[in-house]
């Protein structure tokens, strides 16, 4: 037998070939185990998604794909729709375990999304300043022209029902004045003739009106539309008569009916038209209602009488659950 050959360093061909294979062996390995690492990191990704929890309740799930430090941030839904949210109104954004339930919300369409983030009955109280006039007129023409507009209030609650991202329906119970004012003045051969009149009436209104938001930054802008019912409760007329600085004042209660003896229906309705900005659940909007119902309890010589009135609001709106 030949003896085996070896070379300069002393080892031989079979035990080079032996180290060859352990090396080629060990990478193979060493790409298996990276492989596996990779997988495993890639699959506990996809069991984790960030969630940002907005200051109104609303729970967003996806992926962060954009954040300015202390300014805003942009998350991507499962479904592939961006939004886009300022820090003020973000409670917290945090990295979580993807439930059964959560896989559930992440296949929600578009609409659905926009249904989710706003979902759940909104409650808020509202008040504020009422300028309030009235539009009366028979066969003879119009007998309103010299009312002026009568300063009130109204104060309440409201509910608002979500129908889509953009879209609500808002009622809910107003106490609201409306009437007018009137006075005039004139002198016919050296007496001076003034008179003044007021008509302050309280009702309680059901507004029945669509809401449509649109976002700008960390607020939101509105405009509203829809019918209103109004309920009569209270009403006082005052009169004051001065002839030559001798001044006679007279105050009546309001007969409600629709009866020839009665002066004024109960019943009123009419359109509300508004528009208005929200921002971290407080509000300010202006509002015009403009009466359709005939409020008149006599209908003789073509008599109408109509309300109108035009509100400045404040409110704000609780959190939804």
């Amino acid at each position: 037998m030949e003896p085996e050959t070896t070379q300069k360093n002393g080892a031989s061909p079979k035990s080079l070939m032996s180290r060859r294979d352990i090396r080629s062996k060990m990478k193979k390995y060493l790409v298996l185990i990276l492989f596996a690492l990779v997988t495993t990191l890639a699959f506990a990704q996809r069991n984790y998604q960030d969630v940002v929890y907005l200051k109104n309740g609303s729970i967003i799930r996806g992926i962060i794909i954009e954040q300015v430090p202390n300014k805003s941030l942009k998350i991507e839904t499962a479904d592939k729709n961006l939004f886009v949210y300022q820090i003020d109104e973000i409670e917290k954004f945090t990295k979580e375990q993807i439930s059964g339930e959560n896989e559930k919300a992440e296949k929600l369409s578009d609409s659905e999304l926009g249904d989710k983030e706003i979902s759940g009955m909104r409650l808020g109280i509202i008040g504020g300043l009422n300028l309030s006039n009235m539009l009366i007129k028979d066969y003879d023409g119009t007998n309103s022209n010299d009312f002026k507009y009568k300063l009130g209030f109204h104060v309440g609650v409201t509910a608002e029902f979500p129908i889509s991202k953009s879209v609500a329906f808002e009622t809910g119970l107003l106490f609201s004045t409306k009437g007018f004012k009137r006075s005039f003045k004139e002198a016919d051969n050296g007496v001076i003739f003034e008179s003044k009149g007021s008509l302050n009436l309280l009702y309680l209104d059901i507004p029945l009106t669509a809401k449509t938001y649109y976002n700008i930054g960390a607020s939101k802008i509105y405009g509203a539309f829809g019918p209103y019912i109004g309920f009569g409760l209270s009403g006082k007329s005052k009169s004051e008569a001065i002839v030559n600085g001798v001044t006679q004042s007279d105050e009546q209660d309001i007969n409600w009916g629709s009866g020839n003896s009665n002066e004024l229906k109960r019943l009123d309705y009419g359109l509300t038209v508004g528009a208005g900005m929200e921002f971290n659940s407080f509000l300010i909007g202006l509002s015009y209602n403009f009466g359709l119902a005939n409020i008149s309890s006599t209908t003789d010589y073509g008599q109408k009488i109509k309300n109108k009135v035009l509100g400045l609001s404040i409110g704000y709106k609780f959190k939804s659950k």
